[in-house]
């Protein structure tokens, strides 16, 4: 995977991101497509790069390239 170049930075930032349901609850079985066409609708809305993702039955793992003007903190938000 390469870096990408901006006008004053070069930067390869990638945030790998884990949700899991309260108690650990399988609710994904029966919504996880919809979740993953969601998160494909926010990280496209907000300019992130989606390199990957899973929904397992309890919880969800993303893979996230972004530029330095967010945080992680704002990203999970």
């Amino acid at each position: 995977m390469e870096s990408i170049s901006e006008n004053h930075s070069k930067h390869l930032l990638l945030c790998h991101l884990i949700f899991v349901c309260k108690y650990r609850k399988k609710l994904l079985l029966k919504v996880g497509n919809d979740m993953k066409t969601e998160i494909e609708s926010i990280s496209n809305r907000y300019g992130w790069q989606m390199i990957e993702q899973e929904i397992d039955k309890d919880h969800i793992h993303i893979l996230i390239r972004y530029s330095p003007k967010w945080s992680v903190l704002e990203i999970v938000r």
